[in-house]
């Protein structure tokens, strides 16, 4: 009996032992047949919906559906810039000369924007066909008339600009902008023919000239009412007129 005892003391080790590497090796292989799942919530997903991925989880810094996304909270989308902003409407102008109208368009970010504008009042008599029987004389200039010292008795002037330049948000309300502009001032002018030698109905004769022509520069700010934006603008320099403007962002 005591060396049946002896004998299960020696060989007791190796049994367990082997034992244990046995299990050990079986649960390697049920490792291996069954990996464990190491998903981190962190993991980013973007999955495509409407041709803008979608990206969790809600945390990840750069989604769209985390308000604190991206490097600074301005980004629209979290991509890191803001969306293009356009708007067009028209503006009208008055003071010196005559009163004009047409369009602009500013294109830019919430932040910053190119403005554009042209403008022109209504067109000249002789071009609408109202010369009151006057004739039209193509070869005499202005200077020819002031030098033979002939009284002027009408005159109709034409006032035409276009303007270009820069603004950006100053509040949520207002985006002040500056331009710069080319103007050109043509007109119609009526002399009396003191001698009579042109033999003209009257002794009145028409002439079509230039009479002025430069550079403004203009200052003015932009109201925003949601989609809606009116807004006023001064020149700084001759010709001193004011222009309003009533446009709409898309």
């Amino acid at each position: 009996m005591k060396k049946i005892i002896l004998l299960l003391l020696i060989f007791l080790p190796f049994i367990s032992l082997s034992q244990s590497e046995s299990d050990e090796k079986k649960q390697k292989r049920v490792e291996r047949l069954n990996p464990p799942n190491n998903y981190d919530n962190n993991t980013t997903i973007i999955v495509p919906n409407n041709n803008r991925p979608i990206i969790y989880p809600y945390h990840n810094r750069y989604s769209p559906y985390n308000p604190y996304y991206g490097p600074s909270r301005p980004y629209s989308y979290g991509y890191g810039y803001n969306p293009l902003k356009i708007s067009v409407g028209l503006t009208s102008g008055f003071g010196e000369y005559p009163t004009s109208i047409g369009g602009y368009m500013s294109i830019g970010s919430e932040n910053a924007f190119f403005i554009f504008s042209y403008e022109s009042s209504k067109r000249l008599p002789y071009d609408r066909g109202n010369t009151n029987n006057r004739i039209l004389w193509d070869n005499i200039s202005r200077d020819d008339a002031l030098y033979w010292n002939d009284e002027e008795l009408d005159r109709f002037l034409q006032y035409s600009s276009f303007d270009f330049g820069v603004g950006g948000k100053l509040t949520d309300k207002f985006s002040p902008f500056i331009t710069v502009g080319f103007y050109d001032v043509n007109g119609e002018f009526v002399f009396y023919d003191e001698t009579g030698s042109l033999q003209s109905p009257n002794n009145e004769y028409m002439i079509h000239d230039d009479f002025e022509d430069g550079l403004s520069l203009r200052i003015g700010s932009f109201y925003h009412i949601n989609s809606v934006n009116i807004g006023t603008s001064v020149s700084i320099f001759k010709p001193i007129r004011i222009n309003t403007f009533l446009g709409f962002t898309f």
